[in-house]
């Protein structure tokens, strides 16, 4: 069949290709997640500017009131709620 020396050679080679196609899979993951993360920077760096305009003031306090709108809301009907009702009303 194959002489000692060919086996081993061969042997060697499954071992650096699987090696090699592990170390690919890996630099893809961080191939992807990389440009994930640039995507993400890139999203952020859009959104700052764009709080800098005076649109994206103007919506900023236009969502600060709606969050202390929401806030005022929730305190109130909190408030409203009676303690001692019961959460079920059925009869036995």
């Amino acid at each position: 069949m194959f002489p000692p020396g060919a086996a081993r050679q061969k042997l060697t080679r499954k071992l650096e290709s699987s090696a090699l196609a592990q170390e690919m899979q890996g630099l893809e993951a961080l191939e992807h997640q990389m440009s994930k993360n640039l995507e993400v920077l890139r999203q952020q760096r859009e959104n700052a500017r764009f709080s800098t305009t005076l649109r994206g003031r103007v919506f900023s306090i236009i969502g600060h009131g709606f969050a202390v709108y929401c806030v005022f809301r929730i305190v109130s009907v909190s408030a409203n709620v009676p303690e001692d009702r019961p959460l079920f009303n059925c009869a036995l």
